[in-house]
């Protein structure tokens, strides 16, 4: 017999998922819905938005769900993202996924791709806890998690931008704990390893990337998005209402270990010459 909606953990709140038609934003949705929030999925393109809608009313047909298009990098479709969950009873939750990363080596790295990443890391973090803070707060308190990476933890060479901006998220998910305790906000990050999604699949269908990977780390596999989607759970639940401004590391315990050597991943993505100009120190573009 199945529990009564009303007894589930999350009943009566509602939450916004920035990035939740696919991989580990896709999983945490379902996974809220399926403990009793009212989950919003956000993502840019409709078409793409309107298919995951499909597939969590199908794998959790008890759920109470809705959509909204909206990039996470845009602050007007943010706020109206917000705004549309706030005005329905609240936003309780919030939790931010998108992000993109680069291969390059930090001295042939292009100007516009070194900010390009940074900026699709940081500001859809930044937009989260300004307007989302915002509507929780009014709403009585609530959690806000940051979708940041282990590679904020330690050196991963050739990914020099994405990993500075996954450094930023966390410290600006502790700044953002600091400041917004007092409105009853919680913020925190997460930093997922290696997981299996549609980004990581060059990896996964890779093996001698894969070894490499799996090398460095004490529990290996990878990392599926359930996985990731459990974290961000108990982090936006009341089981984790004493637990602000924390960076949690899920990879399997690579970060006790290092970061493969990719060279030949940076190599093939901006070409053996110009990486042979860059590692010598003679690249001058």
């Amino acid at each position: 017999m199945s529990a009564d909606p009303k007894d589930l953990p999350l009943s009566g709140k509602r939450m916004l998922v920035i990035g939740g038609s696919r991989g580990i934003g896709f999983a945490t949705a379902r996974l809220l819905a399926q403990h009793g929030a009212h989950v919003v999925i956000s993502a840019r393109r409709k078409p793409v938005l309107q298919e995951a809608l499909v597939a969590l009313e199908r794998e959790a047909p008890a759920a109470s769900l809705d959509a909204v298009v909206c990039n996470g990098a845009n602050p007007k479709q943010v706020r109206r993202a917000v705004d549309f969950v706030a005005e329905g009873g609240g936003l309780h939750a919030l939790v931010c996924v998108p992000g993109a990363g680069t291969f390059s080596p930090l001295l042939a790295f292009d100007d516009d791709a070194f900010r390009g990443d940074v900026e699709a890391n940081v500001m859809p973090a930044f937009f989260a806890v300004k307007y989302g803070g915002r509507a929780i707060a009014q709403s009585g308190g609530g959690s806000i998690v940051l979708m940041s990476s282990n590679a904020a933890a330690f050196s991963n060479r050739y990914l020099g931008a994405y990993g500075a901006a996954k450094a930023a998220v966390d410290y600006l998910a502790r700044v953002a704990a600091d400041e917004l305790g007092h409105l009853g906000v919680r913020v925190n990050s997460v930093r997922p390893g290696i997981t299996k999604t549609d980004g990581t699949e060059f990896i996964a269908s890779t093996p001698k990337i894969l070894k490499q990977f799996l090398a460095q780390q004490p529990l290996r596999h990878l990392g599926a998005p359930e996985e990731i989607a459990d974290a961000i759970r108990f982090l936006c639940g009341p089981e984790s209402r004493w637990i602000t401004g924390q960076n949690l590391t899920i990879d399997g315990g690579h970060s006790l270990r290092a970061f493969p050597e990719l060279a030949d991943l940076a190599r093939g993505v901006i070409g053996p010459e110009r990486f042979a100009r860059a590692n010598d120190g003679t690249i001058d573009d």
